[in-house]
Protein backbone atom coordinates (compact mmCIF):
# COMPACT_ATOMS: atom_id res chain seq x y z
CA UNK A 1 0.00 0.00 0.00
CA UNK A 2 2.98 2.18 0.95
CA UNK A 3 4.45 1.55 -2.57
CA UNK A 4 1.01 2.84 -4.57
CA UNK A 5 0.61 6.06 -1.73
CA UNK A 6 4.32 7.00 -2.83
CA UNK A 7 3.76 6.30 -6.51
CA UNK A 8 0.72 8.48 -6.76
CA UNK A 9 2.92 11.11 -4.31
CA UNK A 10 5.08 11.77 -7.02
CA UNK A 11 2.59 11.32 -10.04
CA UNK A 12 1.01 14.08 -8.49
CA UNK A 13 3.85 16.30 -7.80
CA UNK A 14 5.10 15.79 -11.32
CA UNK A 15 2.10 16.75 -12.43
CA UNK A 16 1.68 20.43 -10.07
CA UNK A 17 5.51 20.97 -11.30
CA UNK A 18 4.23 20.58 -15.02
CA UNK A 19 1.64 23.24 -14.31
CA UNK A 20 4.22 25.78 -12.54
CA UNK A 21 6.55 24.87 -15.56
CA UNK A 22 3.66 25.58 -18.23
CA UNK A 23 2.65 28.61 -16.50
CA UNK A 24 6.05 29.55 -17.13
CA UNK A 25 6.68 28.75 -20.47
CA UNK A 26 3.45 30.70 -21.18
CA UNK A 27 4.71 33.60 -19.41
CA UNK A 28 7.49 33.45 -21.07
CA UNK A 29 5.80 32.93 -24.68
CA UNK A 30 4.33 36.28 -24.29
CA UNK A 31 7.24 38.45 -23.82
CA UNK A 32 9.68 36.27 -25.73
CA UNK A 33 13.69 36.63 -23.97
CA UNK A 34 15.89 34.42 -25.09
CA UNK A 35 17.79 34.31 -21.60
CA UNK A 36 14.92 33.12 -20.11
CA UNK A 37 13.97 30.22 -22.55
CA UNK A 38 17.20 29.09 -21.58
CA UNK A 39 16.52 29.36 -17.67
CA UNK A 40 13.23 27.26 -18.15
CA UNK A 41 15.08 24.88 -19.99
CA UNK A 42 17.82 24.41 -17.40
CA UNK A 43 14.96 24.15 -14.91
CA UNK A 44 13.11 21.90 -16.72
CA UNK A 45 15.96 19.69 -17.09
CA UNK A 46 15.83 18.21 -13.67
CA UNK A 47 12.78 16.56 -14.27
CA UNK A 48 12.49 14.87 -17.17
Amino acid sequence: FMNLLKSLFISVFSMVNLAILAVGVWMLARGVNRLAWIGVVLSALPFV
